[in-house]
């Protein structure tokens, strides 16, 4: 049984529609863009976030939404921030320096550092939901 990937509530971060909750270290995510919703049914009267809606039907019920993606790591053991590398942009290559399993016995249990790489084809992450 994979213990964070769980049908509880409590020590998570996301809770996907079938009821499953994700530690959020076993989660990545990943933003593919913005959009402006104008077939907008919500009561929400949060009108600093409203846009004037060019449709003609005096309705002004425009939103601006952010579109992202999660992604789980059913690998994750526990070991938070040490379990992963990151893409530096700047030097155009991973980086391991939160890496545990280089300074610890994290190997002895683990198979090292996990690329956070949800992006790739190849990836070990799973999707969990856009």
């Amino acid at each position: 049984r994979d213990v964070h990937r769980q049908r509880r509530l409590d020590d998570s971060y996301l809770v996907d529609s079938d009821g499953t909750a994700y530690t959020s270290y076993s989660l990545a995510w990943r933003y593919l863009g913005m959009f402006i919703d104008c077939d907008n049914d919500n009561d929400n009267n949060n009108n600093n976030r409203r846009l004037s809606s060019d449709s003609g039907d005096g309705d002004g019920s425009c939103t601006r939404k952010v579109l992202w993606a999660a992604y789980h790591y059913p690998e994750y053991h526990g070991g938070s921030i040490g379990e992963y590398q990151f893409y530096d942009r700047t030097n155009q290559r991973w980086d391991s320096s939160t890496c545990q399993s280089q300074t610890s016995k994290w190997d002895v249990f683990h198979r090292g550092c996990q690329r956070m790489d949800c992006h790739e084809a190849n990836s070990n992450f799973e999707l969990v939901g856009v």
